[in-house]
């Protein structure tokens, strides 16, 4: 099964998420019940800017209730066979329109996948990397998915990777030097065994 990107699209822009689901060869799930309210957003739109990597979910995976604070999907079931199928081909771009996942029904069908052992990322699927040095390549970070450039010469590729998985994730960073430390038998001292980010 592919990767999940749950996100709201309140103060993204439409290029940009368009060229992150083509560098992601992902899928956008639309589970807005009503795609229509926003002049960009609309699902005609999305339709356009997307193509076959758009499918509108709402007819299974909106909430009837969005007017209010509880949530009702209108066919959990059916929605979630619908996700599933597309996960195992394709990464699954999950999209509302609320920017906090807290406030948003989406928390639910997250909660959902998760259950059946699939990865969920709080964010939109990243864009890949480009370069613009002979001397450079990329590589992605296992833990958000973001692409990291780094230079060819000198073997930097994993201590880019490790400067990004420090800055951005600290907790894996600590668990990641735990685990070599063990492999070393070297001894845990917890936060203090960390190195500084090169």
């Amino acid at each position: 099964m592919n990767d999940v990107f749950a996100f709201g699209y309140a103060g993204r822009k439409l290029p940009t998420l368009v060229q992150n689901i083509k560098d992601a060869d992902a899928v956008l799930v639309d589970i807005r019940s009503d795609p229509l309210h926003r002049p960009t957003w609309t699902r005609r739109n999305l339709e356009d800017a997307f193509g076959d990597r758009y499918v509108w979910a709402g007819d299974t995976l909106g909430n009837v209730l969005y007017r209010t604070t509880a949530i009702q999907l209108v066919d959990g079931v059916t929605g979630m066979e619908l996700l599933l199928s597309i996960a195992e081909k394709h990464p699954v771009a999950l999209m509302c329109v609320c920017e906090r996942e807290s406030e948003c029904h989406r928390r639910v069908i997250v909660a959902e996948l998760e259950k059946f052992g699939l990865r969920v990322f709080h964010h939109p699927p990243p864009a890949r990397a480009t370069t613009t040095a002979s001397n450079e390549d990329t590589k992605q970070c296992p833990e958000c998915r973001a692409w990291i450039i780094f230079p060819r010469k000198g073997g930097r590729a994993a201590a880019d990777q490790d400067a990004h998985i420090l800055r951005e994730h600290p907790e894996s960073y600590r668990r990641m030097w735990a685990i070599r430390a063990t492999m070393r038998n070297e001894k845990w001292l917890g936060a203090e065994f960390v190195p500084e980010a090169r």
